[in-house]
């Protein structure tokens, strides 16, 4: 296997990577109860720019109050976040890399406890670690849902980030849509494979609408769910498919769910 291209550069959408690596999101345990990147947030992503990564997706950053993966997540719901956000970009554009903000909603992995409401999904299917009660998102709510992440995309956009990447991977709430192990709707967000891929769809096309036509959005898959009754490499390499034809800009390939104890 050559490894020739990996120092030179790559464009994604109307921005180009100095090279080929890119630092995945990863829970970085240093964000605040406020959900902000703390001091030391921004010190350690910032090393990682100066340290040769052309893009750092930094963790994931919810859409919601009421989608958060944890009690410290940091927030893309609300404008007020944005002079922190800003810190992040600034100190990571200084170290000389690009850095891409992570649009995600945990649904029916959500915990009561950090959203302050029942956990919803796109259909009524619990994660029996939690042990947490779900209900099933209404139509009317999925499009709110689509609204939010436009919105998120947005402000993260005002705040410096380079691009977005929209987070379908890990059983978190786009990849819900798109698991038949999960996804039980009888609308037009559930049953054959158009269906389940729309809600991703059409949160590509409100991010497009909001942030413009050469602002890099990327899809995160999970290539395999390994779940007998889940997302498999088969189902990814169709969605991929739908991925390019909807526009996204790139495709970051991952693996897995969060928690493999779900009860359909």
């Amino acid at each position: 296997m050559s490894f020739d291209n990996i120092f030179e550069p790559i464009q994604i959408g109307g921005v180009t990577l100095k090279n080929r690596l890119v630092m995945p999101a990863m829970d970085s345990g240093t964000t605040t109860e406020e959900h902000k990147f703390s001091e030391q947030s921004i010190a350690y992503f910032s090393a990682r720019a100066k340290g040769g990564f052309a893009l750092i997706i930094p963790e994931y950053m919810a859409i919601s109050p009421y989608g958060v993966g944890n009690a410290k997540e940091v927030g893309l719901w609300d404008e007020s976040f944005i002079p922190n956000l800003k810190k992040y970009t600034d100190a990571v554009h200084k170290n000389g890399a690009k850095t891409f903000a992570q649009l995600h909603h945990s649904g029916m992995m959500c915990v009561e406890k950090n959203t302050g409401v029942q956990p919803a999904g796109p259909s009524a299917i619990a994660a029996i670690n939690y042990l947490e009660k779900v209900r099933e998102y209404s139509n009317e709510e999925v499009y709110e849902l689509i609204s939010m992440y436009g919105k998120a995309a947005r402000i993260a956009q005002k705040a410096g980030f380079d691009g977005i990447e929209m987070h379908a991977a890990h059983g978190y709430l786009g990849a819900q849509f798109l698991s038949k192990f999960t996804n039980k709707r009888v609308d037009e967000f559930g049953g054959s494979y158009e269906n389940r891929f729309r809600f991703v769809e059409y949160c590509y096309q409100e991010i497009r609408k909001v942030c413009g036509k050469d602002y890099p959005i990327i899809l995160r898959l999970s290539a395999d769910e390994f779940l007998d009754a889940g997302s498999s490499v088969e189902d990814a390499l169709i969605y991929a498919k739908m991925a390019e034809d909807t526009g996204y800009d790139a495709i970051h390939l991952s693996t897995g769910i969060t928690s493999r104890n779900l009860q359909p």
